[in-house]
């Protein structure tokens, strides 16, 4: 594994590029590292632990990184991949669907934080029914490992199976139960977010058929095994969501793209929804919002636009603030393709990225990972 630092070197490694036209321009405070990691498949999530370490990770794997993103150790599960990741106590425990095309099976594993497995569980979907959307959570001292799981095959073919199973740190199963829910419309579980042990929220796209060309996004929430509210979100044509997100007052932040804009939409505890973001930079084929932090100067998003001066996508950084104005950047590794997609606290005035490159003419996904200042954003 080949495993490389790219300094900040304007107009020669690092492209910074542009500033809104409504706000005033970025300065950086500080010339940052990143680290660049080959062979890596790219890294879709980011976690960190106690102590500022880095957790990178997608669906095949995950890798250990020190608090200045030193290599430390890579595992790569075989049986399930990584659909969620958590970290329980002293413990990083991955949740996700199976490897090798049983689209009924998922499995949870519990790995030390130096890497070593310490026990590792597998399910099966009820019914013959598919896996959709899975998440694990650390709540009370307990993993809760929550599932989405449908079939077009069923008598009710808008029918999903919710399992909730209820796991100690030693891996025992403590509780199970199957929720069962209908509704009126066909439509793929993308995510489950466990807002408690008894509380969870479902978002989903509504499924394209029957002439139906509008994929509408779903979003149910349920509290004691009940449905409490519902809401649908969207406009005529293409729309995704690929990031769910609770904030300090449990509002739900849904990022993603709709069209070529880049999209995200906030709704209160009830459901209703109170603001929306609708992000396009002039002459852009594709903006996208891939995850949401919250930070002391506003919400900040990331993403990438297919606006690259050198014809590759580009980073996209946009801090939507307070008072509704924005302000973005792009940015990235020269003749790469470049996608931001999590973002996690340091603190409160330091912002780690974790995302992919992948290189001109290849399929080869490298992971990219940087931190930056707050006041990156002046």
């Amino acid at each position: 594994m080949s495993v490389y630092r790219l300094f900040f070197i304007p107009g020669l490694i690092f492209l910074i590029m542009g500033c809104s036209k409504e706000d005033e321009p970025i300065v950086p405070s500080l010339e940052p590292i990143e680290m660049v990691i080959a062979d890596n498949e790219g890294a879709t999530g980011l976690e960190m632990t106690s102590n500022k370490e880095l957790l990178i990770y997608n669906f095949n794997q995950f890798t250990k990184l020190s608090p200045k993103a030193d290599y430390l150790f890579q595992v790569v599960p075989t049986k399930h991949g990584i659909n969620s990741l958590e970290l329980a106590g002293d413990m990083i425990v991955i949740a996700g669907k199976a490897k090798g095309g049983a689209l009924g099976n998922l499995g949870v594993s519990a790995y030390t934080l130096a890497g070593s497995k310490l026990w590792e569980l597998e399910f099966e979907a009820p019914g013959n029914e598919i896996v959709e959307s899975v998440s694990i959570e650390w709540y009370n001292n307990r993993l809760w490992l929550f599932y989405v799981s449908g079939s077009e095959q069923t008598a009710a073919p808008y029918h999903k199976s919710i399992p909730i199973t209820e796991i100690g740190k030693d891996g025992g199963v403590l509780s199970s139960s199957v929720s069962h829910f209908t509704t009126n419309v066909d439509y793929f579980a993308n995510t489950v977010l466990i807002q408690s042990d008894k509380k969870f929220l479902i978002q989903g796209s509504r499924k394209i058929s029957q002439g139906n060309t509008d994929e509408g996004i779903l979003v149910f929430q349920f509290e004691n095994q009940q449905l409490k509210w519902q809401n649908e979100l969207g406009f005529p044509g293409f729309e995704t969501i690929t990031r769910v997100k609770e904030n300090a007052s449990g509002g739900i932040w849904l990022v993603g793209s709709r069209q070529t804009i880049a999209w995200a939409v906030e709704l209160d505890p009830q459901g209703n929804k109170i603001s929306e973001i609708n992000f396009q930079l002039e002459g852009s084929e594709k903006n996208w919002f891939y995850d949401v932090e919250f930070t002391p100067k506003g919400n900040l998003f990331c993403g990438f636009t297919s606006q690259g001066a050198d014809g590759f996508d580009q980073g996209l950084l946009v801090l939507n603030r307070p008072d509704g104005s924005n302000i973005w950047q792009r940015f990235g590794v020269i003749n790469n393709h470049n996608k931001l997609y999590a973002i996690r606290k340091r603190n409160d005035e330091d912002i780690v990225f974790a995302g992919t490159l992948l290189q001109d003419n290849s399929n080869l996904r490298k992971s990219w990972i940087f931190s930056r200042p707050l006041d990156f954003f002046k």
